[in-house]
């Protein structure tokens, strides 16, 4: 019998911080190449994390940028307690985005677009209240209305349907914290122009590389552990820009 316990282990240990940090390389079935699911029918297998993107790695980053989640992500930047009814429609749509990434329902670039309207639709709504303790019923209405709008965006752009040999979703997730942390270094200056802009480009050259792996409708088990070989290095500048 398979020794699940390891992998059972890391499951329960996933947080924010692991998604940034961990990513796997998928399993081999019994003829060497990547099965379409996991052994829990989950996209590209549990496997092995890859040396050097354990949490540990982003020291001080990693509370910072667990803070950082709570503001934009979690929308508690834009909408007071006040209004938490309208920050739970802000988190579960950043939240919406993020799943629809991981699944392969819609395109980095998409969601690179859906994150910045979100994101606006609060900066928006926190110049909306000025300095009144909460939005005015008219002026939630009309917030939560641009939320709803962007949702029918997204359910839009999914995908019915993604072929199981397409999933990337540790790939996806990671992806995804690369760009949050891109997001978080330039807020805070911790990422210059020039930083920022190149961490850019190894994202886009890394967006381009997932493509070219599933334009033939499979992620062989080579190409996908050449894409996390990839991301980590990604993930290795990210930190060292960041002064992690």
């Amino acid at each position: 019998m398979k020794n699940t316990k390891p992998w059972i282990q890391l499951t329960r240990n996933l947080s924010l911080a692991v998604a940034v940090a961990v990513v796997g390389i998928g399993d081999l079935d019994a003829k060497g190449k990547r099965g379409p699911h996991g052994p829990k029918g989950r996209g590209d297998g549990p496997g092995k994390s890859i040396a050097g993107m354990n949490p540990d790695e982003l020291g001080a980053l990693r509370d910072q940028f667990a803070a950082y989640q709570k503001q934009t992500a979690g929308g508690m930047r834009y909408y007071v307690d006040a209004n938490k009814n309208i920050r739970f429609q802000h988190k579960e749509t950043y939240e919406s985005i993020q799943r629809s990434l991981a699944d392969d329902r819609i395109t980095e670039e998409e969601g690179r677009e859906f994150v910045a309207e979100l994101l606006a639709i609060g900066e928006n709504a926190k110049e909306m209240r000025g300095g009144a303790a909460a939005l005015s019923a008219d002026q939630v209405d009309t917030v939560s209305g641009n939320i709803s709008d962007l949702r029918g965006k997204i359910k839009k752009a999914r995908k019915n349907d993604v072929a199981a040999e397409m999933l990337t979703p540790r790939l996806n997730r990671m992806q995804s914290r690369l760009e949050e942390l891109n997001r978080l270094g330039v807020d805070t200056n911790k990422l210059s122009a020039g930083q920022s802009s190149s961490l850019r480009r190894k994202l886009d050259s890394l967006e381009g590389k997932e493509k070219g792996a599933k334009s033939d409708g499979n992620v062989s088990t080579s190409e996908l552990e050449k894409l996390h070989a990839d991301v980590r290095d990604v993930f290795k500048y990210a930190l060292k820009s960041l002064g992690s």
